[in-house]
């Protein structure tokens, strides 16, 4: 991932360089901006002279060079999606953005599908860590009350049903939306878990049922 303080074109090859030597690799095979602002360096200030479309000219070139297989952007909204692809030389093959049930993005969803961009959904699971997430000072971010995800009672009644867990059937949302997923967690139990979402699917019904849910919140607010 292109981290925001290498968002400026004239540095996101030297930026992707470092990573494959560290990676010991030739290249990756999908190489992705983590915002759509850019910050200097020391990450002390933002970069409002270094736009959307700069950003992807970096990432273009790393493309054409062959150092990445696919090119894509994180956190971008529909605006900035329309944006980069009217200037594109190459488009953006693929969107990694929160979604989840409280926060589906089908607005989003149909920008993507317009431009035939693939979607990759982070806090699929309404991200029940980043409580614990600590700031390189130590000190833990502040976050708004939310209901858990996977204690909707529609989440909970169709695990029951298909003798799954909420975070199966949750994982399992995203998917039967034609949503990837990169779902983490470093218990051996979780993990295995989350694989074990290939034996059944949801249908359109029950979808809509889960959906049926009044309530809407994003989690990660970015104030840029």
């Amino acid at each position: 991932m292109l981290w925001v303080t290498h968002l400026h074109p004239d540095d996101t090859e030297s930026a992707l360089r470092e990573s494959l030597r560290l990676l010991k690799l030739d290249y990756v095979d999908l190489y992705i901006s983590h915002l759509p602002t850019c910050f200097n360096h020391d990450m002390t200030k933002q970069n409002h002279s270094v736009t959307v479309i700069d950003m992807w000219r970096g990432l273009e070139g790393v493309y054409k060079k062959g150092l990445a297989k696919a090119i894509g952007v994180s956190n971008c909204n529909g605006e900035q999606i329309e944006r980069i692809m009217k200037a594109a030389s190459v488009p953006i093959h693929n969107l990694q953005v929160e979604l989840h049930l409280y926060w589906p993005q089908h607005e989003l969803q149909e920008v993507c599908k317009k431009h035939n961009i693939s979607i990759t959904s982070y806090a699929t699971l309404g991200s029940p860590g980043r409580v614990n997430f600590k700031l390189p000072s130590g000190a833990k971010l502040e976050w708004a009350p939310a209901p858990k995800d996977m204690e909707d009672p529609n989440v909970k009644k169709l695990a029951e049903k298909h003798k799954k867990t909420p975070a199966q059937i949750l994982l399992r949302y995203a998917m039967d939306r034609n949503i990837a997923i990169i779902p983490k967690s470093v218990h051996p139990d979780r993990i295995k878990e989350n694989f074990q979402i290939f034996d059944f699917s949801l249908s359109p019904a029950e979808i809509k049922e889960l959906e049926s849910t009044p309530h809407r919140q994003r989690l990660f607010l970015q104030d840029l």
